[in-house]
C-alpha cells in the first residue's frame, strides 16, 4: 500500500512541477527595427525582389498590409496578427523565392 501511496505521490508532484520555467509560455517579442534588419539580410540573399524599387520599411510596411489582408480574410473580420516573427517566418512571407532548412542535417543514417 505504501508503494502504491508513493507512486501516486510522485506522479502528483511530477505533474504539478512548479520548478518549470514559466517563461518558456512567453512569446519573444520582436522588435520592428530587427524585423526590418531581417528583411534587409534576406534581400541582400535574393528575397522580395518584387519589392526591388522599395526601401526596407517600405517593403515591411507591404508585408504587414498583405497580413492583415491574408488575415482578415480567414477570420472574416478586420484582423491585424502583428509583424512579431522571425527570419524563417519573414522568409516564407516571399512568394516566389523558398527556403528550406534541414533540421536533421546532423543524424546519421
Amino acid at each position: 500500500m505504501k508503494k502504491i501511496a508513493l507512486l501516486i505521490f510522485f506522479i502528483f508532484i511530477s505533474c504539478n512541477n512548479h520548478r518549470i520555467d514559466t517563461k518558456m509560455n512567453i512569446e519573444k517579442k520582436i522588435s520592428k527595427e530587427k524585423v526590418i534588419e531581417n528583411i534587409a539580410v534576406l534581400r541582400k540573399c535574393g528575397f522580395y525582389e518584387e519589392f526591388h524599387n522599395l526601401t526596407d520599411t517600405e517593403v515591411f510596411n507591404k508585408l504587414h498590409s498583405n497580413r492583415i489582408k491574408e488575415y482578415s480574410k480567414m477570420f472574416k473580420k478586420p484582423y491585424d496578427p502583428g509583424m512579431n516573427i522571425d527570419e524563417f517566418d519573414l522568409a516564407c512571407l516571399d512568394k516566389h523565392k523558398m527556403i528550406y532548412m534541414d533540421l536533421e542535417s546532423d543524424v546519421c543514417a
